[in-house]
């Protein structure tokens, strides 16, 4: 899977491996359970490469954005549980709309970090024109963001780790998603859609990511703390890096891939268990591994 693609971070176009990872998170703990290796045409395409690596018949080219999907997917397919929200970063993603669109038909709710460059439209009071009337005044939503029409003040980072709290206000707005619902029953679905504001000199608008969620008559605190398991999982990211292996694999095979990342989520989680026995342990009740 290894190809050339443009890096964001980095700022430069870089041979790498490009991937997804799915995190269950409880009370500030997040858990790596379950990867996706994104195997370009070229890979896929080629019948000596797919030999050579041991890629099975069955895997075939996917898009990064049904890569995502099939992980959501994926773990509501294996648990009974109710669903519980999805919290993700798609902000690198080209076609986030279509993306965000198949997620609320399946029934997921989520809050997603968006593209600022993402088209959006203003829906709520005042904006009731049909979609195609709307669609004529479409904005980024790093934009309207900025412009949101609600002001919520908080205390605290809207993402990361800080030293202490600091005055934020969020602005949020009421908007729809061109391309998002083009097959959707009852017409197009309306989303809330929000961004942090710094206080002070040169803070203008949204300085922070861009969220959107199916979930708008939620209270924005409980939007904000689901925000901050993002960005649990981005520091766990960086534990497996660092700790752990991620950036490690140097086998050559499909298979081997998926063990690496398996056998280094089962340390992670390893590592991760006591904190949880100790949590949830009955009062005075001994634990034995």
């Amino acid at each position: 899977g290894v190809h050339r693609r443009f890096d964001p971070v980095a700022g430069r176009i870089v041979n790498c491996q490009f991937g997804f990872s799915l995190f269950l998170s409880l009370d500030g703990m997040s858990v790596p359970v379950d990867w996706r290796l994104v195997l370009p045409e070229s890979w896929s395409a080629d019948p000596a490469l797919r030999r050579r690596a041991r890629i099975s018949p069955d895997v075939a080219h996917q898009t990064p954005e049904s890569l995502v999907l099939d992980l959501v997917d994926s773990i509501a397919a294996r648990t009974s549980a109710a669903r519980v929200p999805v919290v993700a970063d798609l902000s690198r993603l080209g076609a986030a709309a279509p993306l965000i669109g198949m997620l609320g038909r399946r029934g997921h709710d989520f809050l997603v970090s968006v593209p600022p460059t993402l088209p959006v439209c203003a829906a709520g009071p005042g904006h009731g024109a049909e979609p195609a009337r709307a669609a004529a005044h479409t904005a980024s939503a790093g934009d309207l963001a900025r412009r949101g029409n609600t002001s919520h003040p908080y205390a605290a980072p809207l993402t990361g780790p800080a030293a202490r709290p600091q005055p934020l206000r969020i602005r949020s707005a009421l908007v729809r998603v061109p391309g998002a619902d083009l097959a959707a029953p009852g017409g197009q679905q309306t989303y809330r859609l929000f961004g942090e504001r710094r206080p002070g000199p040169g803070t203008r608008g949204a300085s922070g990511a861009v969220w959107l969620t199916n979930m708008s008559r939620h209270p924005m605190d409980d939007l904000l703390r689901l925000v901050r398991q993002s960005g649990r999982a981005a520091a766990t990211s960086a534990a497996l890096a660092d700790d752990f292996g991620l950036l490690d694999f140097e086998g050559r095979s499909f298979p081997g891939w998926h063990h690496h990342m398996t056998l280094m989520s089962a340390a992670y989680a390893y590592k991760a268990l006591p904190a949880l026995r100790q949590r949830y342990a009955p009062s005075g009740v001994p634990h034995s591994a």
